[in-house]
């Protein structure tokens, strides 16, 4: 099976158009699943929070349309994954600090403007039904999202009775499997990363634009220092694979 674990804001819709179009035949199961379930139980009452430690790793096997999956995509927790002796599976990553402002003003803007329901996913998932907690907070201005991601030790947590819940670690860390992937690309060395996926996948992707362009952002930003210091390990982990693709 091919798995491609997508980091939120390093062109995750780019790769995965270009290679559904690489192969058109197979068989492909996407994931969304941003959020996850990090004690008690849900409120079956409630728009389901989408991934649970309960739930089972990554499906070989699609049951309702009886198909073996040949390609698995998508956002999920690394908690999720279990590469089998067949697989190929990779990942692309980005600046740990440059990611984090990308992900406040891209969600900020759409979930400003109403716009998000075409841009949640490629799945469109009901975002501000499921996790309104969420939506407030990045409806909040940047300080107030630094901050709280910062006081909380990048552990952001919503109370809801019975239920905490939170993002999954990949929506601000790099994922935790990356040293079981057979391929780490970086999105800042893009031609650079294709070509050698293309080698490993017998593809012909070209960089030939983004898919997903974002909002403007100002030009001074709160928390840089902060949040650089706070993602050292992180960023100390993406030089390494960033001088690993300049060879």
């Amino acid at each position: 099976m091919l798995i491609y674990h997508c980091v939120p804001k390093a062109a995750r819709r780019f790769i995965i158009k270009k290679l559904l179009a690489e192969f058109p035949r197979m068989y492909s199961y996407e994931y969304y699943e941003p959020m996850r379930i990090f004690a008690g139980r849900q409120n079956p009452d409630e728009l389901g929070i989408l991934f649970d430690p309960a739930q089972e790793m990554l499906r070989r096997f699609d049951f309702k349309r009886l198909k073996s999956i040949d390609f698995s995509f998508g956002v999920f927790s690394a908690d999720r994954y279990r590469r089998e002796r067949d697989d190929f599976s990779f990942t692309f990553i980005r600046h740990p600090v440059e990611r984090f402002y990308s992900g406040y003003y891209h969600a900020h803007n759409h979930l400003m403007k109403r716009t998000e329901k075409s841009q949640d996913g490629s799945r469109m998932v009901r975002y501000r039904e499921r996790f309104p907690e969420m939506v407030e907070l990045f409806c909040s201005d940047l300080k107030t999202y630094v901050r709280r991601f910062l006081d909380s030790g990048g552990k952001i947590r919503f109370d809801r009775p019975g239920t905490v819940y939170g993002p999954i670690d990949e929506i601000f860390f790099l994922p935790k499997n990356l040293h079981e992937h057979d391929f780490v690309g970086v999105v800042e060395l893009m031609d650079e990363s294709l070509e050698i996926l293309n080698r490993r996948l017998g593809t012909k992707i070209k960089n030939d634009g983004r898919v997903n362009e974002g909002p403007a952002r100002p030009a001074k930003r709160y928390g840089v220092k902060a949040l650089t210091e706070f993602f050292a390990e992180d960023i100390e982990k993406f030089n390494a694979y960033k001088a690993k693709i300049k060879g």
